[in-house]
């Protein structure tokens, strides 16, 4: 009975018994430290982001949604309010993700504060998006606000260390891009 019990397991679980520690197929036989694929599994760590900082930054700014492929009708049946000819304007917050820990070593926080503060507060804040070279073939929407905060940030930020950046307009409308992944580390 035992046998039967054994043949029966056997076919519906795969083999369970002497090799249920074996290596998966394709992985390199076991050895006697361990198995092959254990010294990948250590390796894992290493390759993959252990933990990611973001920072808060803050501006203001004006702009119009609007678009000239549109008609006037066409610009405040899509728009709305925010078509308005004098713009309006926003209290944005951006927030910056990096990477940090063991993958990177200690990213420089002050070195984060000084690029932002330089490429995007200071050419941003109390200034009118719309005016901005950037936008100039875009409308200045959320979307394409914190893609445009991406392209800035991550030529000069370390080589996939920005994970994502994310811009609140409003207490309800949030944006998040994350870039390219083969720009990213480990992707």
């Amino acid at each position: 009975m035992a046998a039967a019990a054994r043949s029966a397991r056997k076919r519906r679980y795969g083999n369970v018994g002497a090799n249920a520690d074996a290596a998966p197929p394709g992985w390199g036989p076991r050895t006697s430290s361990g198995p092959s694929w254990f010294f990948l599994l250590q390796e894992i760590p290493a390759r993959m982001p252990q933990t990611h900082v973001t920072k808060r930054y803050r501006f203001c700014a004006a702009h119009r949604l609007h678009t000239d492929q549109l008609s006037p009708e066409e610009n405040w049946a899509v728009f709305g309010k925010c078509n308005n000819p004098n713009g309006h304007g926003h209290n944005y917050v951006v927030l910056v993700t990096v990477e940090s820990g063991a993958a990177m070593g200690r990213y420089d926080l002050d070195q984060l504060d000084r690029v932002v503060s330089e490429r995007i507060i200071e050419r941003f804040d109390h200034f009118d998006l719309n005016c901005d070279p950037a936008f100039a073939n875009l409308t200045t929407t959320g979307e394409n606000l914190v893609k445009v905060i991406w392209d800035i940030l991550e030529p000069v930020l370390p080589s996939g260390g920005l994970q994502k950046v994310g811009v609140i307009e409003t207490r309800d409308n949030y944006f998040e891009y994350a870039g390219v992944a083969s720009t990213r580390r480990g992707t």
